[in-house]
């Protein structure tokens, strides 16, 4: 027996040596290494350029390589410092894992996967503990899909059914993102992040984007800001459980464009709410609009869409002291087609335009549609009425866009004394027939005198008519 206790001995000191070599040494742990990757995992070949330092902690690979089936990954360098003792109090602290040169080539077409239901708890078997991990010059290759990220930096805690990012950053050429947060490992998946993004644009200068997200898999609570360049404040909710439904909202203040110089339109304060879902939804939006050469406008708009159109029902703008009211669609599926209705009450242009002042009244379409790469548009103006500087003026007419040009089949206008009258075609070539009775020029124009009369035809080219 005593020389079986002996034996014994031997075998495990034999055993924990080698183990030793393995785990402590340079030479085991690139031996160890090599042997696996030589054997590969699962149908995919690892090749393994270099091995330095120990796998008990300080251990650096170069010129790692996984080559799969539909993909390849490539690692310049890879560095793992750990505390290896930390496993005896269940617990996986790696202080750092850094990864160089990350090139990812995946050559697969994206197989549809089967719908599964909500997955079951993923709770850590060991407690973990990442100080940091960063991965620096990443490339990423899909087809004519190629992506470079500068690099990724993460730090987190987990237990055995929650996640807690100190840290995630990436940084990309055109800007960066900044998350931390907690994440539940067991059903629902609860979570509460804290998102940053920065960017730059050419035109729209420095971006920054910061919110507040919280849910789990059955819906999404959101609140944030853009902060720059202008003010835009977002709340609301997104809901999974019965499709895509949502509940938003979005406030702005002092919107300009363009942002730099003088912005030709401005809107001082706004807001937009969107609810229901993507095969229904209720919109409003509310804001005024005001241009460099063009009278300030209040609005009011409200409508419902879905997935093939937008619809207009209701519709108040306040411009020139009187009011637009705009009805209409905009759909874009099976084809583009639109049709605005719009009417318009006690307009005065002499509110905006010293000199003209009246009291207008007009009803008007806009229609067309987009087929085959061509657009076809039709404005009907169904009535003009009131007075403009104390004259009556009436009128009304059509025009349409057609694939050879604009056709007028009949226009008509008439202020004070004044008729005009006109119909024809412009386009490549011209056909168009006019009439001017003008008996007292100075209530077309303030200032002119005499009068004037006139018909005629315009044929020939554009380039050179014939009057």
């Amino acid at each position: 027996m005593r020389r079986v206790g002996q034996a014994l001995l031997v075998l495990l000191l034999l055993a924990a040596g080698g183990l030793w070599w393995l785990l402590a040494t340079h030479g085991g742990s690139a031996w160890l290494l090599q042997t696996l990757a030589a054997r590969g995992a699962g149908g995919t070949q690892i090749t393994i350029g270099r091995v330095q330092g120990r796998l008990l902690g300080g251990l650096n690979l170069s010129a790692l390589a996984l080559q799969g089936k539909g993909f390849a990954l490539r690692i310049e360098g890879l560095r793992l410092d750990w505390r290896p003792w930390a496993l005896l109090q269940g617990r996986l602290w790696i202080e750092d894992l850094l990864v160089d040169g990350l090139a990812i080539d995946y050559q697969g077409q994206g197989e549809a996967s089967p719908e599964q239901g909500p997955p079951g708890a993923l709770q850590l078997p060991l407690a973990l503990q990442l100080d940091r991990l960063v991965i620096t010059h990443i490339r990423y290759h899909q087809g004519t899909t190629r992506q470079a990220i500068e690099s990724i930096m993460l730090s987190l805690t987990g237990s055995r059914d929650q996640l807690q990012v100190k840290r995630l950053r990436l940084r990309h050429p055109r800007g960066e993102l900044g998350l931390r947060g907690a994440l539940a490992l067991t059903p629902p998946f609860s979570f509460d992040a804290q998102l940053e993004a920065d960017a730059k644009d050419r035109r729209l200068g420095p971006i920054h984007l910061g919110s507040r997200l919280t849910g789990d898999l059955r819906g999404l609570r959101l609140k944030g800001a853009l902060e720059r360049p202008y003010r835009l404040d977002f709340s609301g909710t997104l809901d999974y459980e019965q499709g895509l439904g949502f509940d938003l909202n979005c406030t702005w203040r002092d919107l300009r464009w363009p942002l730099q110089g003088r912005p030709a339109w401005r809107s001082e304060a706004g807001r937009l709410q969107l609810r229901g879902g993507l095969d229904g939804y209720e919109f409003s939006l509310a804001g005024d609009l005001q241009g460099a050469a063009a009278p300030p406008l209040e609005i009011a708009l409200g409508g419902q869409g879905d997935r093939a159109s937008l619809r207009l029902t209701s519709g108040d703008i306040k411009v020139l002291r009187g009011r637009l009211s705009p009805r209409g669609e905009l759909a874009w599926s099976p084809a583009p087609r639109w049709r605005i209705d719009l009417s318009a009450r006690a307009i005065d242009p002499g509110s905006y335009w010293p000199g003209w002042p009246g009291n207008l009244q007009a009803q008007a379409r806009l229609a067309g549609d987009l087929e085959g790469g061509q657009t076809r548009l039709r404005i009907s103006l169904s009535q003009l009425a009131g007075r403009l500087r104390g004259y009556s003026i009436e009128g009304g007419g059509e025009l349409q866009r057609r694939i050879d040009g604009w056709n007028i089949p009949q226009a008509r206008f008439s202020l004070g004394e004044n008729r005009l009258s006109l119909k024809g075609q412009i386009g490549k070539r011209l056909a168009l027939e006019w009439k001017l009775v003008a008996d007292d020029l100075e209530q077309l124009l303030p200032g002119a005198r005499g009068h004037l009369q006139g018909a005629g035809r315009l044929r020939g080219r554009p380039d050179a008519p014939d009057l």
